[in-house]
């Protein structure tokens, strides 16, 4: 079922029976609207779940957005906030906040690029070193329990999917 424009005028009656039309879509596989979650939904609500089993096996105060973070300063010390936004897929506004919070806990110094004085430069501190390697295996024990739904065979086929959607 997809939603098909009418053409009217301000005086005419509408006619809701022009509204949707009935044919299959390819683009549209799910016709039961609003039983079945869409593959959005069902993205985010994974994401959820990893990021509540995350924060109960994991006793520091590290989310998975800022653990994200934090891997990328560990392999590029001095990366600008942008650089954080385009390793991550966290937007600019997210990066700062999570970059603040960082700063405040002393997990991360920043300091203004000498090259672009707009920008920032962003690197690890030892305790921030310190948080990553304490809450990287709790990540990838999570990680490994949620990909237990994933048959051993599919899991590398089912990741590069992921990877390649994420690329796209």
């Amino acid at each position: 079922m997809s939603f098909m424009p009418v053409a009217r005028s301000k005086n005419d009656k509408l006619d809701t029976s022009q509204l949707y039309d009935d044919t299959p879509s390819p683009q549209r596989q799910r016709s039961d609207m609003g039983t079945t979650p869409s593959f959005l939904e069902l993205v985010h609500r994974v994401s959820q779940r990893g990021t509540e089993q995350f924060a109960k096996a994991h006793a520091g105060d590290v989310t998975p957005r800022q653990l994200a973070v934090l891997r990328v300063l560990a392999t590029s010390p001095g990366a600008s906030q942008t650089a954080l936004v385009e390793a991550t897929g966290i937007d600019r506004s997210t990066i700062a906040e999570i970059v603040k919070r960082l700063l405040q806990r002393g997990l991360v110094k920043r300091r203004r690029s000498r090259s672009d004085a707009r920008a920032y430069i962003v690197n690890l501190t030892s305790e921030g070193l310190l948080a990553l390697r304490d809450a990287a295996p709790v990540l990838a024990s999570v990680e490994a329990s949620m990909l237990d739904a994933v048959p051993e065979p599919e899991r590398q086929t089912f990741l590069a999917v992921l990877k390649r959607m994420v690329e796209r």
